[in-house]
């Protein structure tokens, strides 16, 4: 019986021996049209050879073999394409670092990449076409046979019903729960007939549908095709997990599998770690005359310091230190009774958010606290007492002094400076997080990091809220330019922006990395919300 691999995984081969080829032929293409025939000498030949590994490389980095699995055409050109631009930076880069330009011809080896783009994106339009029409007419389908508890393979066969372009086509169903009759075309037998189920249908694969915990069924399963040479897979059903990015793994040389972790592999976080310190780079260079035009606008406004550093979560939710331009009037001074009712322990404690050592409280305030808490003389009433004349009190326009007192930006909120409520609906207030974005806390494009109060207000009711945080948190991302970004006043609010974060980490690219970054640069700058 067959165990060939799925159709996407033979057009997975098929391009990665191809693409350098249709590479090499640009190159040679270029040179001949340059030099009229091959190239002359054999330094010309290095950056035709070198193309060979460098091409699998950047399109692989640029997810143009993850997108063969998918049915969209535009994906699996834009990812080539992405591939091609990657590598051509590559090979200027180098050339660069290595002062070795001269010694090649600019116009062979960069023609040869130019006209290797029609030649990918060729290439992959027939594949594409002859693809769909072969599915169209069955051609080329694995055939496979589902076997568990019935709820568990409805759900696979549906699955697999609704991703045609994976390949597979269930021709046989082995259960015992309640088997439905006359749907489609896949026979239906109790479990105990398996064995001569499979020799019947001769299937490409078989898979185990069932609950992780099941087993009783495993071992049933597998004695039953001990003697029979198929493709034996076992896909858990877990519906009723909160699993996460589930992926084959090894612990210790032992087999496991990742149940909740990061979606990219090493190779992504690479490549999006060097579009990172490139981008925020360049950025920084262009925007520098603009952040001391702001900085020097913040100072002059509202007294203060000029950039407000307030502790986030991060990555795998460590703390960091997220820089922005001071947008709030700076929290003024309180008294020792406020200290007591925040369960102040000293002015470095309070303050430290950004305003450290500006609203020091004297040594003897601190020693009168910390006297009242011994002795117990701070009675009940008199901290209701006290928050009742804080909520009491006229609303003064200070920002928030430390992470504890977190409170979210309102519209017309008057903590807001005039020029800060400027910053805020232009996102000139976010700049100075390019700076953090050198520092390795945070990257350009990923969900927008929260203040930690402001996660802990929505981590037991959104459970999958923390999950934005396999990645390092970004100055934009998907949620920012759909929409899903300042206030949230519902929960319904915060879990659509979880969902958008979510979205962009299982779905990542290098190519999503720049859609965004335009799409912020279109619209994503200006906003409405506070």
């Amino acid at each position: 019986m067959s165990s060939s691999p799925s159709h996407p995984s033979r057009l997975v081969f098929g391009f990665t021996a191809f693409d350098p080829l249709l590479v090499v032929a640009g190159m040679l293409g270029a040179g001949w049209w340059r030099w009229g025939g091959l190239p002359p000498a054999s330094h010309d030949w290095l950056p035709i050879l070198l193309a060979i590994p460098a091409t699998l490389l950047c399109l692989t980095a640029t997810g143009a073999y993850r997108a063969l699995n998918k049915p969209a055409l535009i994906e699996w050109i834009s990812s080539a394409l992405l591939g091609v631009l990657l590598l051509v930076t590559v090979v200027t880069g180098l050339a660069f670092i290595t002062k070795t330009g001269e010694q090649f011809s600019r116009s062979a080896v960069l023609g040869g990449l130019g006209l290797a783009v029609p030649l990918l994106a060729a290439a992959r339009i027939v594949a594409w076409q002859f693809r769909r029409s072969a599915m169209r007419r069955g051609v080329g389908m694995q055939r496979v046979v589902i076997v568990g508890p019935f709820a568990s393979v409805q759900r696979l066969a549906k699955h697999l019903a609704a991703h045609p372009w994976e390949g597979m086509r269930v021709v046989g169903i082995a259960s015992d729960g309640e088997l439905v009759r006359g749907r489609g075309t896949a026979l239906l037998r109790p479990l105990a007939d398996l064995e001569r189920l499979v020799r019947h249908l001769h299937p490409d694969r078989v898979l185990i549908a069932a609950p992780p915990n099941d087993k009783a069924l495993l071992s049933t399963v597998m004695t039953q095709l001990l003697v029979q040479p198929v493709h034996l897979q076992f896909v858990p059903d877990l519906e009723d997990m909160p699993v996460f990015n589930l992926r084959p793994s090894e612990c210790a040389g032992r087999p496991a599998l990742d149940l909740s972790a990061s979606p990219l592999t090493e190779a992504q976080q690479g490549v999006k770690w060097v579009e990172d310190k490139i981008l925020a780079l360049l950025i920084l260079i262009v925007i520098s005359p603009l952040l001391l035009l702001v900085a020097v606008a913040v100072k002059l406004t509202s007294p203060g310091p000029v950039l407000f550093i307030q502790p986030r979560h991060g990555l795998r939710g460590r703390s960091i230190k997220v820089w922005k331009f001071r947008t709030m009037f700076a929290a003024q001074p309180v008294a020792v009774s406020q200290l007591a009712f925040a369960g102040g322990g000293g002015g470095a404690g309070l303050f430290g958010a950004g305003f450290a050592g500006q609203q020091a409280v004297s040594h003897p305030q601190q020693e009168a606290v910390h006297d009242a808490s011994r002795d117990r003389r701070v009675t009940s009433s008199m901290l209701l007492a006290e928050a009742d004349a804080k909520r009491k009190a006229p609303s003064s326009a200070v920002g928030d002094a430390s992470p504890d007192q977190f409170r979210q930006a309102t519209s017309n909120d008057p903590r807001i400076t005039p020029l800060g409520r400027f910053l805020r609906r232009t996102s000139l207030d976010e700049l100075p997080q390019f700076f953090n974005v050198l520092h390795g806390s945070m990257s350009i494009v990923g969900p927008r990091p929260h203040a930690i109060r402001h996660n802990r207000q929505y981590d037991e009711t959104i459970a999958e809220l923390m999950r934005r945080h396999y990645v390092r948190p970004g100055i934009t991302g998907l949620a920012q330019i759909s929409g899903a970004r300042g206030e949230t006043r519902t929960v319904d609010d915060m879990r659509r922006r979880v969902e958008l974060d979510l979205h962009y980490i299982t779905h990542w690219s290098l190519v999503l990395d720049l859609k965004i970054i335009a799409m912020t640069v279109v619209k994503g700058f200006f906003t409405r919300q506070p």
